[in-house]
């Protein structure tokens, strides 16, 4: 994890506007989320400038969700989401075949998808 060090201005209004659709992307559920699509709905609009207190959560959020000051290309983004359907890279958990308990992973040996309960209890007999 980068620092910025102690000496560093802080982060203008223009530089965590640049950073924004990293922000956006990263911060993925929640509070922050919706906070961040806030901004970016409002930082559409022309002469719109945030108000103090924005500006100092967005840089919180900047520093938090961008601390290697790399800029994710929305447009990048948006390519990648058409490819694969809006659907996320992460595997969905799902329920387990023998006990329907949520969480569970595919066996790799079995093909089949099951708990980790399952997969344990039967000393890897599947």
């Amino acid at each position: 994890m980068t620092y910025r060090s102690i000496f560093t201005p802080e982060r203008s209004a223009a530089e965590c506007l640049w950073l924004w659709p990293t922000v956006l992307h990263r911060a993925a559920h929640g509070q922050d989320h919706d906070f961040a699509d806030r901004i970016d709905h409002q930082a559409a609009r022309k002469g719109w400038e945030p108000s103090p207190m924005q500006l100092a959560l967005m840089r919180r959020m900047v520093d938090h969700y961008v601390p290697d000051g790399i800029r994710v290309d929305p447009e990048l983004m948006d390519m990648a989401q058409a490819v694969t359907g809006g659907q996320s890279s992460d595997p969905q958990p799902q329920p387990c075949e023998r006990c329907n308990a949520d969480g569970a992973t595919l066996h790799v040996a079995s093909g089949r998808t099951l708990c980790a309960t399952c997969t344990t209890s039967n000393r890897g007999r599947v």
